[in-house]
């Protein structure tokens, strides 16, 4: 077994800043939505449109961090047993992939109100697009799949050796999906959605347990600014001129300089800096997040249903604030609520 490059004296087990960043994550996942939402009913391009793309934009951060936040937590060291490690991890996911992938699908042809054949929506599930939110799922249960191996890659690997191999697959998954957006457009399949976050969750590992303990250096935070600006530069002129895809898949994916870079920034910083174990009401609400993920789009939905769907210009930051707060507290609710019930708890994770 090769030894790390990084002395075993700065192994960071405090797992107490990861309970506040899922809170926290949690939470910005929740405005991304409002704000994504709230960008379709304005004119494209317009201020108010620029204020909701970049909310939304800026909160993409999101999905990279709870990926490496479960390779800080799962890639430490080898399992006595594969088989229960499986049984242990897909007890948790399967469950609530299983259920909220028939409840959404549900929701779906209700919301559509068209008949859908068979073919497509076995289309949708082999996209794991069942609902917009949910291919998280699936890919973080790819992810569970190879998890035994990558513990033992891990473990053999020196952190230069890491390191490495994480810049590698972070670069080639960007070059995928630019190219993908501008000349393949091939739909994603659920079997591969894992394979570009392996990046991540071999990046969580080493963050957490390899890298020593102490401030962000300046220089590479100056560097990841410059590399940003640089990238956002070279990719402004395609942004504008795609007018036909999806605005901000194309220029900020999840694997990005300006995303990756903001990602691993405020990993970090909550590593450095939440040390503090959480008071039991806190350690509750992190251990609800993963439901509340699940939950908070049909929060939202209900939400749109149930208020009058006017918006203005003026009160926009209000829509903005309080719709993001209201969602996630009903979502938090929700998902608090269904952990009481025996069995039935179980679909939230």
């Amino acid at each position: 077994m090769a030894e790390s490059s990084i002395s075993s004296k700065f192994l960071h087990p405090s797992t107490s800043y990861i309970d506040v960043l899922r809170i926290v994550a949690s939470f910005f996942v929740v405005l991304a939505h409002v704000a994504g939402g709230s960008a379709d009913n304005f004119v494209v391009f317009s201020n108010p449109w620029w204020l909701c793309k970049g909310l939304f934009f800026f909160c993409l951060w999101t999905i990279p961090v709870f990926v490496m936040m479960s390779g800080a937590l799962l890639l430490s060291h080898a399992p006595t047993s594969i088989r229960a490690f499986y049984r242990r991890r897909f007890t948790r996911i399967g469950v609530p992939l299983v259920f909220w992938t028939i409840f959404y699908l549900g929701l779906r042809l209700v919301l559509d109100q068209k008949s859908w054949t068979l073919p497509q929506i076995l289309d949708l599930l082999l996209q794991g697009n069942a609902y917009y939110h949910l291919w998280f799922l699936y890919m973080i249960a790819g992810l569970y799949l190879v998890t035994p191996y990558l513990q033992i890659l891990a473990e053999h690997l020196t952190t230069r050796q890491c390191l490495a191999a994480i810049l590698l697959i972070l670069i080639g998954a960007d070059i995928f999906h630019l190219c993908n957006v501008m000349m393949w457009g091939t739909r994603p399949s659920v079997f591969a959605l894992f394979v570009p976050y392996m990046g991540y969750y071999l990046l969580g590992y080493i963050i957490h347990h390899k890298w020593p303990k102490g401030r962000l250096p300046g220089l590479w935070v100056a560097a990841g600014t410059a590399i940003s600006v640089v990238y956002l530069m070279c990719l402004a002129h395609p942004f504008i001129q795609l007018r036909s895809q999806q605005y901000g898949i194309f220029f900020f994916g999840f694997f990005s300089a300006p995303i990756a870079c903001m990602a691993i920034g405020i990993y970090w910083a909550f590593r450095e800096t939440c040390i503090k174990p959480l008071n039991p009401r806190l350690q509750h609400l992190a251990s609800c997040t993963l439901g509340i993920y699940i939950v908070h789009l049909l929060v939202l939905k209900l939400m749109q249903i149930g208020l009058a769907d006017e918006v203005s210009d003026h009160h926009i930051w209000v829509g903005l604030v309080f719709g993001t707060l209201i969602g996630f507290a009903l979502s938090y609710g929700l998902v608090s609520l269904i952990k009481k019930i025996p069995v039935i708890c179980r679909i939230v994770g």
